[in-house]
Order: C-alpha cells, then sequence, then structure tokens
C-alpha cells in the first residue's frame, strides 16, 4: 500500500476553493433573499416602466397608468422632481470638475403601507425618499 502525501500548497488550494464556493453561495442566497423583497419588487417595476416609455419614444407627458399599470399596494404617478446629489465617485474621475448630478424624475412609486417612495430617473437610477423627505440615490444609472 502507498501512502500519498498531501503538501501544503493543495491543501491551500483545496481551502481556497471552499472559501470561494461559500461566499458564491451566500451572495446567490443574498441575491435570491433580495429578489424577493417589496423593495425590489417596486424598483424592477419602475424599470420595466421606464423601460417601456423608452420603447415607445419617451412621450411627454408620460402616463403612469400604462407604464406602471394600477395596484391596490401601491400608487403610482409621474415624478416632477430634480434633485441634485454629491457624486464622489464622479468627482475623483472627473478631478474635482465635477462635484454633483442632477437627477429627473421621471416615475414613483409609493407603497401604501409604507413611508418610502422609489423614483426612477430619466437615466434610470434609482432614489428612495424617506417620509421626512431625506433622498438618497439607492442605484446608480448604468455607464455612470
Amino acid at each position: 500500500m502507498k501512502i500519498t502525501r498531501i503538501t501544503a500548497a493543495a491543501v491551500v488550494a483545496s481551502l481556497c476553493i471552499l472559501v470561494a464556493l461559500i461566499l458564491l453561495g451566500m451572495h446567490c442566497i443574498n441575491a435570491a433573499l433580495y429578489a424577493d423583497s417589496p423593495e425590489a419588487i417596486t424598483i424592477d417595476h419602475l424599470r420595466a416602466g421606464r423601460w417601456g416609455w423608452l420603447s415607445d419614444g419617451c412621450p411627454t407627458p408620460p402616463y403612469p397608468e400604462k407604464y406602471l399599470g394600477t395596484g391596490s399596494w401601491f400608487t403610482g404617478y409621474v415624478s416632477t422632481v430634480s434633485v441634485t446629489l454629491k457624486d464622489p465617485d464622479l468627482e475623483a474621475r472627473s478631478r474635482g470638475l465635477i462635484t454633483e448630478i442632477k437627477y429627473h424624475g421621471l416615475f414613483a412609486m409609493k407603497e401604501s403601507s409604507k413611508t418610502n417612495t422609489y423614483v426612477i430617473t430619466t437615466t434610470g437610477a434609482i432614489l428612495v425618499f424617506n417620509g421626512t423627505g431625506k433622498v438618497r440615490l439607492l442605484e446608480k444609472a448604468q455607464g455612470w
């Protein structure tokens, strides 16, 4: 019977693969949990409405009933909000020339039982307004 020696490199490689698989699994579980959350459903609804609006040639005024539909769990409407937010990433990339981005709302949705209002902008960024009027950028538009 021949005894095979396991090298330190083989042990380290095996542990690295195991850790990578665990991290990938945790990422997939988190993504799956988030995908079914009310926030994710609302954001997907807003994205679909924006894509419909873009596909129709960006008609003015946009009709929320056509692009967001109607539902008992949310109120959908046209957002006329314009918000200027600081963007540290853009400031770094532009070497300090551009420090802020102005976002123009397109559609907004508010769940009936929640205080947050979600806004998708004409460029596809997602903003969240809480009940006190504070705004945060939840997701940048792709390509920014």
